[in-house]
């Protein structure tokens, strides 16, 4: 088996359980009560695969995963999947309303991210900082990092995204 199939195999090892986990995690820990309950149950919760690059290997990955979930008898009843890039994508309006946020992202120069999505971490940046943002904004919202680099990156791999990372559970995602 070559080594990006080895990759592909692993990947999809550990995206799939998490999506499974978090279906698993959304059915049995609802809070919510009574007719609230009921129309949450019928509407298919969104998840939103955002992906940053800059060859096109995040924009794969995250294509791959919209597809698996989209086809898995198991959650396709139950949540609708999309591919978005971080580029397009409208997170000053939209990014507090998603119900579930896969985050595929490479790593650039000194572990930054790709320039054609700096914009959005440094709006996630300035907005979990902000004394003016209540902490649990984004308590409604349920998320995974997966980042992609190389090893020569060192102790820059993918520091974006553990910035992002704490900086969303600095907002109580």
């Amino acid at each position: 088996m070559s080594k990006a199939l080895r990759f592909l195999a692993g990947l999809s090892a550990v995206i799939v359980p998490a999506a499974i986990s978090i279906y698993a995690y959304s059915k049995y820990n609802d809070d919510t009560k009574g007719s609230e309950l009921e129309s949450k149950k019928n509407k298919k919760a969104s998840v939103t695969i955002l992906y940053g690059t800059t060859t096109n290997t995040a924009k794969d990955y995250a294509e791959r995963l919209c597809k698996r979930i989209n086809a898995n008898p198991l959650l396709q009843s139950n949540y609708n999947a999309q591919a978005l890039n971080l580029a397009e994508y409208n997170h000053e309006d939209k990014f507090h309303k998603e119900d579930i946020v896969f985050i595929i992202c490479s790593t650039w120069t000194d572990g930054t991210a790709p320039e054609s999505c700096r914009e959005f971490f440094t709006w996630l940046e300035d907005f979990a900082y902000d004394f003016r943002v209540s902490k649990d904004h984004l308590s409604n919202l349920r998320f995974a990092i997966f980042g992609l680099g190389s090893a020569y990156y060192d102790v820059d791999y993918c520091k974006h995204l553990y910035k992002a990372h704490e900086q969303m559970v600095e907002l109580s995602a």
